[in-house]
């Protein structure tokens, strides 16, 4: 029987702030475990006060794995920054996961212990205190390096994966989802960071917290993502990978988790152009509709030939305090909580097109925008 931590860290949402009443008073299973600050693990992953991500989360991930001794633990503090939060911030809450996972190998090294992931979920304090995008993806970034070279220190296991789930309350605070964009930018630039979806999907308490529902909802697709990664199966953000731009039309190309990809109007209303927008040109969207497996077409009013152009998704402001959008895929697998079906929603995201300027000016062209702002050009024919 090996030995796995999941330490989870952030703010509010991390600690389920207004999850209440709690949805765990009991254990849903025998094999996972809350860890003490002493390495102990005696008492079984429960809680009497609200419902925090780790508990539904460690459920899901004892059950897939009932040969191995689960060890949880959260760290964290609401309304405090990434700088705070992180390694030598005022909160501390850095070092104190540090020291649980030192502590608990103290106890646990025979028997194989490893930290198998961190779960991070923070950035609503970035959005309010005016973090930059550029400043928070190199703080996320870092807070992954700290983790895994302080957790190797203690155990020696090398890489260590860090999880997230998308800040999606941005609007709140009448700014661009910055901080959002930069949880999706880490994961598809920086290897061992994998972003689990966004948490616009889920009922909130008010504007800023989750109702325990939610968080029982949001540890499980934590869980989701790190039994994928312990199965080898990897993990790709739900996030378009390219763009086709067409004089008629905007071709969304998107990495699927499982599937094909679906609107749903039910778990979340109808949304204009079903969360879609386009930024930086003229044109307006007319229609929107999946034509592939993985792709949504975006219909417009006029041909898009700024360079400035970009197309997002679950940005746009008039949707409350919640960016919204209405493309999940197509998994089926249920909530334990309610037995509703438990799907993938898509990341908010904002891309720039980068057109270039002769696009204005061959009224055939066609080109392929890669994730990486890559431009090729294609032959004029409908993909379908």
């Amino acid at each position: 029987m090996a030995v796995k931590h999941t330490l989870f860290w952030g703010q509010s949402l991390a600690l389920g702030s207004q999850g209440v009443p709690s949805l765990s008073t009991g254990p849903e299973t025998a094999n996972a475990w809350l860890v003490a600050a002493n390495g102990s693990s005696s008492i079984p992953l429960q809680s009497s006060v609200q419902q925090q991500p780790q508990l539904s989360c460690g459920y899901r991930l004892s059950e897939a794995r009932p040969t191995d001794r689960h060890l949880f633990s959260t760290h964290g503090l609401g309304g405090t920054s990434i700088e705070d939060l992180g390694k030598g911030g005022s909160s501390g809450r850095y070092e104190q996961a540090i020291d649980y996972a030192t502590a608990a190998y103290g106890v646990e090294s025979a028997n194989g212990y490893t930290v198998e992931a961190v779960h991070a979920i923070q950035g609503e304090a970035d959005q309010t205190f005016g973090t930059t995008f550029e400043d928070y993806l190199a703080a996320f970034t870092q807070l992954h390096t700290d983790f895994e070279a302080d957790i190797d220190a203690v155990t020696g296991q090398g890489t260590v994966p860090l999880i997230t789930s998308q800040t999606a309350t941005w609007a709140y605070y009448g700014s661009p989802a910055r901080i959002g964009l930069a949880h999706l930018e880490a994961a598809r630039t920086v290897p061992g960071i994998h972003v689990v979806g966004g948490q616009y999907q889920f009922p909130y308490a008010d504007d800023l917290h989750m109702t325990n529902v939610g968080y029982y909802k949001l540890g499980e697709l934590h869980a989701r993502v790190q039994q994928a990664l312990v199965d080898g199966d990897g993990w790709e953000p739900f996030a378009p990978t390219g763009y086709t731009v067409t004089p008629t039309y905007i071709d969304v190309h998107y990495h699927v988790p499982t599937g094909v990809l679906e609107f749903d109007t039910t778990t979340v209303p109808a949304q204009p152009d079903m969360g879609f927008s386009l930024a930086g040109t003229a044109a307006t969207i007319t229609a929107v509709s999946i034509v592939a497996g993985n792709r949504v077409r975006l219909y417009t009013s006029q041909r898009v030939v700024e360079p400035a152009a970009a197309v997002g998704y679950g940005v746009a402001y008039d949707n409350g305090s919640v960016g919204l959008g209405n493309l999940c895929d197509g998994e089926t697998a249920l909530s334990v909580l309610d037995d509703t079906r438990l799907a993938n929603w898509a990341l908010h995201s904002l891309d720039a097109l980068n057109l270039p300027d002769s696009f204005a000016y061959d009224v055939a062209a066609m080109y392929y925008v890669g994730s990486g702002g890559n431009l090729y050009a294609m032959t004029p024919v409908d993909l379908d």
